[in-house]
């Protein structure tokens, strides 16, 4: 089976996102479309601390090559090869990985919710993110937006100033009149002494749960913290691969992972981690890189399709503003709708869309 390499659109999209060590100022995206059989799959993927001239150089010779090159005697063995060749740019992986799954469900004209096993889907349960505000009235802003869309979890980016950040609890407590349970992502900003005091006061201000609270998987500190505090913890960028989930489960390590499909390289790493995460009892989030409608809608199909999802988190057309596909994606009650039911992801690139906000 020859699957051909068709085309690729990579941009950047301006952002102004705070966390507790770091200004975002862009989002890096690529989009793919793969074609077999006359059938065309696209894929998106945000590149992963990849700058965009590296993903440019990889797309151009590595990936147009292995496409090239290789024969596949079926899309599952397509898969397992592209991950296999490129496990370490997995943002790009992301993107091709996708397309994959994309151009089977065309093929086989089947959502791909279906191909992943489940031939119905739930309705999928968002939180909303806030970044570190500027200042009181752009948290006040943001937290009557999330309201609007009737959100029940919110996750608030900490851990540059400890102070502002219990301050910000209570402020979106009173705003939300308790309506909104809040989730802390503190991006590692603590050593091990400050998460113990800094958690101990959140958790008696009610708060859900914290993520990436102390440094780099520091695992065994994790599990002490857990017992400390008792507060659940969340593990996003600490988990890349397997091998760091067997890590932090053999450590007893967290309570909950976030799967975010651009850091782990698409679906099919992601529902392997999420498998063996489930076995050992924790439970899952599905994140946001500001993944686009593209990748959203897979996101969409790997969270209807999972049982005992807490919630997927945020959606990255809402978050940048603008998206790149003729469907419509949006919150309503707390929740997205169900993935659509068309074959493969469901959802038309436009690429008037991205034409037009390269010229704006």
């Amino acid at each position: 089976m020859k699957i051909n390499f068709k085309n690729f659109y990579l941009f950047s999209v301006p952002v102004n996102f705070d966390i507790a060590w770091l200004k975002i100022l862009f989002s890096n995206h690529l989009i793919i479309q793969l074609e077999h059989e006359g059938k065309i799959g696209i894929g998106e993927g945000v590149l992963y601390k990849t700058s965009s001239l590296k993903a440019l150089n990889l797309v151009l010779k590595e990936f147009e090559e292995f496409f090239q090159q290789e024969e596949f005697t079926s899309f599952r063995k397509a898969r397992e090869k592209l991950l296999k060749a490129f496990s370490s740019n997995p943002g790009l992986t992301c993107a091709f990985d996708l397309a994959l799954w994309d151009l089977e469900g065309r093929i086989k004209k089947k959502p791909v919710y279906q191909l992943l096993g489940k031939e119905k889907t739930n309705k999928v349960p968002i939180s909303e993110q806030i970044f570190i505000p500027k200042n009181k009235i752009d948290l006040i802003r943001q937290v009557k937006k999330i309201l609007d869309h009737k959100t029940k979890i919110v996750k608030l980016k900490a851990g540059r100033n400890l102070k502002n950040d219990l301050v910000n609890i209570q402020l979106i407590k009173e705003i939300s009149r308790d309506k909104l349970e809040i989730q802390l992502d503190l991006n590692q900003a603590l050593n091990f002494e400050q998460a113990v005091v800094f958690g101990r006061k959140v958790k008696k201000m009610g708060i859900l749960a914290w993520e990436e609270p102390i440094s780099f998987k520091n695992f065994n500190e994790l599990n002490k913290l857990r017992k400390k505090v008792k507060l659940p913890i969340i593990l996003d960028e600490s988990i890349k691969n397997i091998d760091d989930l067997r890590q932090g489960l053999g450590k007893r390590a967290f309570d909950i992972l976030n799967v975010k499909i651009s850091r782990l390289g698409g679906l099919t790493n992601s529902l392997q981690l999420i498998k063996l995460a489930q076995k050992n009892g924790v439970k899952i989030e599905i994140g946001c890189s500001e993944e686009l409608g593209i990748a959203a809608s897979a996101q969409m199909h790997l969270a209807g399709n999972l049982r005992g999802l807490r919630t997927m988190e945020a959606l990255g057309s809402q978050r940048l503003g603008f998206d790149l596909i003729k469907e419509k994606q949006g919150i309503r009650n707390g929740f997205l709708g169900k993935p659509l039911k068309k074959a493969g992801l469901g959802v038309s690139f436009n690429i008037r869309r991205l034409k037009l906000a390269a010229g704006k």
